[in-house]
């Protein structure tokens, strides 16, 4: 659909890592609790159902989502899953998780505005699950 040079482009010259190698790499880098005590945490060797939690976004990135224009980078949640406001959220790299930690209500706040520049992003993240809940029909 796109050509090379424009491919490129996007790509910076970073490598292209398939998702089973990015998930590999990004295993070993587990969130130091003691840096983000402020939060609730879900680590692998916590729970034995990690894979199992219904992870917001699909199990994509919203890090990624805000700050590289839509991008959709699966989660690995063996780096460490966010509860927050009983909603759990992976990320696809420790820096990204931790940043997007700091301030997580600025970052879905963030996630639902770039859906409406990319409405098949809503259907794909399951965003009207999230807004069914935090504004619900009344009469």
């Amino acid at each position: 659909m796109f050509s090379e040079a424009y491919l490129d482009t996007l790509l910076e010259a970073e490598e292209v890592k398939t998702d089973i190698q990015r998930m590999a790499a990004s295993s070993g880098e587990q969130i130091e609790l003691t840096l983000l005590r402020t939060q609730t945490w879900i680590m692998p060797h916590t729970t034995d159902n990690l894979n199992e939690l219904p992870l917001q976004y699909n199990g994509f990135c919203g890090y990624m989502i805000v700050n590289r224009d839509g991008l959709l980078l699966p989660g690995n949640p063996f780096i460490g899953v966010l509860k927050h406001k009983e909603r759990f959220y992976a990320f696809s790299s420790k820096e990204a998780a931790l940043t997007f930690a700091s301030c997580p209500d600025d970052f879905v706040t963030e996630v639902a505005e770039k859906s409406k520049c990319f409405p098949e992003l809503f259907q794909l993240l399951k965003l009207h699950q999230q807004l069914s809940c935090e504004h619900p029909f009344s009469e």
